[in-house]
């Protein structure tokens, strides 16, 4: 019978999709394919980077979060066949949306159609 910390040790490996990650990021990305519940952040960037959300997410209800922790120009691009719905409204496909004040962040989940949603 596994003990109390085996337990718990396999209860935080299967909770990290769930979780996600705190990830730091010096470069311009594209969110990957599988991934979900991540935050990126722009700690370390020594100049603007901008990350991709990817065109084909798993899934609707993939959720990103974005986080301004450098001052540093950080973009979020919804890439070429996707656009991002915020104030009310669908921005052109491939219209990132950009920000430079440290503490500001975005959260944004898929909608099952190649858009994002701001949350």
């Amino acid at each position: 019978m596994p003990n109390r910390g085996q337990i718990e040790r396999e209860l935080w490996r299967w909770s990290k999709p769930l979780r996600g990650d705190v990830l730091a990021k010096t470069a311009s990305f594209t969110t990957g394919n599988k991934e979900s519940n991540q935050t990126y952040t722009n700690l370390g960037a020594t100049g603007a980077i901008t990350g991709t959300l990817n065109q084909n997410p798993p899934g609707k209800g993939v959720r990103h979060t974005f986080f301004v922790a450098a001052t540093q120009r950080f973009s979020v691009d919804p890439g070429a066949a996707g656009g991002i719905y915020t104030r009310g409204k669908k921005q052109a496909d491939d219209a990132a949306l950009t920000c430079s004040q440290i503490g500001a962040f975005i959260t944004l989940e898929n909608d099952g159609n190649g858009d994002w949603v701001v949350i």
